[in-house]
This record gives C-alpha cells, sequence and structure tokens, in this order.
C-alpha cells in the first residue's frame, strides 16, 4: 500500500476539496503530524474537516458532539480551581500537580 505525505495529501485536499481529499486518504493511508489526544484526537480532526466541507453525516455529527464534551471536559479538568483545590485536600503530599490526559488504546494491534 502506498502512501501519501501530508504535503502530497493538502496538494490533492486544494484540487479537489476537503471531502473527496478524505475519501481518497482514507483508501490510500496518509502519513500525518500526530494530533493531540491520539487516535480520538485524529477522528476529532477528520470529522471536524468533513464539518467544514459540508459532507458529515449525522451520526458523524454526534459523534464529533460527544468527542467535543470529552475534549471540552478534560480541559475543564485540567484548568478548574475547584477540582484543583480538592485534589490537594484529599491528597495534601500531591506536590506536582496532576494532569489529565486521554489515552486511545489500539486493540487491533495487540495479541
Amino acid at each position: 500500500m502506498s502512501k501519501l505525505s501530508q504535503e502530497q495529501y493538502l496538494a490533492i485536499l486544494d484540487g479537489i476539496g476537503q471531502g473527496e481529499a478524505l475519501h481518497i486518504a482514507s483508501l490510500l493511508g496518509v502519513k500525518t503530524a500526530r494530533t493531540r489526544g491520539g487516535k480520538g484526537g485524529s477522528i476529532k480532526e477528520a470529522l471536524e474537516m468533513k464539518s467544514s466541507a459540508g459532507s458529515i453525516t449525522e451520526s458523524e455529527q454526534g459523534v464529533l458532539a460527544l468527542l467535543n464534551t470529552l475534549y471540552d471536559t478534560v480541559e475543564e479538568i485540567n484548568t478548574s480551581d475547584e477540582v484543583k483545590d480538592v485534589m490537594f485536600e484529599v491528597f495534601p503530599n500531591f506536590l506536582e500537580g496532576f494532569n489529565l490526559d486521554l489515552n486511545w488504546k489500539d486493540r487491533s494491534k495487540q495479541k
């Protein structure tokens, strides 16, 4: 299977539009830069691109809404002073602070 570079993908995107480029890229495999949130972030980013191109389905809109809610909730937890205060009340020796991070597992590669 051949792979497209990010630059080749962007050239296709400029020529034929985002929706069609996403379809072609999924068929050929596209090497893309890592996105925040790993595979979940990649799904979110791809759905956002489809949404801006106007080619998103209703079920994909639902998934995008769920992912947006998830990422917004994680961001709120990481930046909330109330959460921080409670964390230090429960764990007074917790000197380094904390950061909630999403860790998406690709189980297809595990045996």
